[in-house]
């Protein structure tokens, strides 16, 4: 049986999630991805471990773009069409597939997207606030504004539209609960990352970074709802000079990256730094350089369904790990890790000065955190599980 996976964006992190199911459903069948693509390429990070069939439409954000939705269906040629979120781009080629060609349709939903929405409404007003104040004209949001109001629009309607699939996965217990299915986690592959394998030790010499210093880590996409600035706060309260934040996964490019710049250049001196997106192949070395990864998501609309897979990435590696008890995380870290409450730069502080005083238990933690990992969390713990969905719709 072949499943084509519809990925809202390859040029996007969207196909992250896209790209764990396809390699867990390669377990027992054919699989591809295939959908619109944006950018120039399949997404950075995954440019280079891409090993499985993928098909993109080049796209751009406008809305003409709209009229080559059919062409995405046209790709989705596999016996049962598998579609990454409740999204304009690949909803509703899902659906078209579905009822022109009488196949059976799973959705996965891995976030809430209308949470996201209802999240940067206040953001992008107030950015546009400011933009006017400077006088910027912000002709490229309106020549793009149709095009917009018709996907966010479509977010609403499509999520109320997920009772024609055949079958629903979601990544975490808020999702499980809004749109029923199955939680599927983001599995990852613990034979692939195992501390056993990876030395940290060359990162930190192009770093400069001493064997002695201590090395507190954010990895992933940082956004205002993640946290990063309380966790820029909790380290200065640290008056430690062996302690080091190191940030990873930021865009120059990006408004917010200046933000967190300036925020912890004030707060931290020279006890940062930063490094930009990285390929998906380094992650298990960058995390190997790390004595603790933190994960300081807010407690926001934007985080009520969302699970950050870089837990995982962490539980995987063995390493001591704070999160914040947001979504489904204090419950999968209770006991391997500490749990904090969020938006809270004293107690992910205090949590931060336990590790370091007692960093034998947090090794031991974060051994045991591994062991959790494969058993719960891999591919070969969760592979079969999703895997049975599948069959069961042949």
């Amino acid at each position: 049986m072949k499943i084509s996976i519809i990925s809202p964006d390859l040029s996007g992190n969207c196909i992250g999630r896209s790209y764990i199911l396809a390699m867990m459903l390669q377990q027992r069948f054919e699989v591809e991805i295939v959908g619109p693509m944006f950018g120039d390429g399949i997404w950075g990070p995954l440019a280079e471990k891409v090993d499985f069939c993928h098909r993109g439409v080049k796209m751009e954000k406008r809305l003409k773009s709209l009229w080559r939705l059919k062409e995405i269906a046209r790709l989705a040629d596999g016996d049962v069409i598998y579609v990454n979120k409740p999204l304009l781009f690949s909803f509703l080629p899902g659906l078209i597939v579905k009822f022109e060609k009488k196949k059976s349709l799973v959705i996965d939903i891995d976030d809430w997207e209308s949470g996201f929405i209802l999240g940067s409404i206040k953001i992008k007003l107030a950015q546009r606030k400011k933009a006017k104040g400077a006088g910027v004209t912000g002709e490229g949001e309106r020549r793009n504004f149709p095009f917009d109001l018709i996907r966010v629009a479509s977010i609403f309607i499509l999520e109320r539209l997920v009772f024609l699939t055949d079958g629903i996965t979601v990544s975490n217990q808020f999702l499980r609960k809004k749109f029923g299915g199955r939680v599927i986690y983001h599995a990852r592959d613990t034979k692939w990352m195992d501390p056993t394998r990876f030395d940290g030790g060359g990162i930190r010499k192009e770093l400069d970074i001493s064997p002695s210093d201590r090395v507190v880590m954010f990895l992933g996409s940082p956004a205002p709802y993640k946290g990063v600035e309380v966790l820029i706060e909790a380290m200065a309260m640290l008056e430690r000079e062996d302690l080091r934040l190191i940030l990873v996964g930021l865009d120059e490019r990006d408004d917010y990256y200046n933000r967190l710049r300036r925020l912890a250049e004030g707060k931290l001196k020279n006890r940062f730094t930063f490094m930009s997106i990285q390929p998906f192949y380094r992650i298990p070395e960058l995390i190997a350089m790390a004595d603790v990864m933190v994960v300081p998501q807010k407690k926001s609309i934007e985080t009520l369904g969302q699970f950050p897979a870089k837990v995982f990435d962490a539980m995987a590696m063995a390493k001591p790990l704070v999160v914040t008890d947001v979504s489904d995380m204090g419950e999968i870290v209770d006991g391997w890790g500490w749990v904090v409450e969020p938006d809270s730069p004293k107690a992910l502080a205090r949590a931060l000065e336990h590790i370091f005083d007692n960093y034998p238990e947090a090794l031991e933690r974060g051994r045991k955190a591994r062991e959790r990992c494969v058993e719960r969390y891999s591919y070969e713990a969760v592979g079969p599980i999703l895997c049975d969905i599948f069959a069961s719709l042949r």
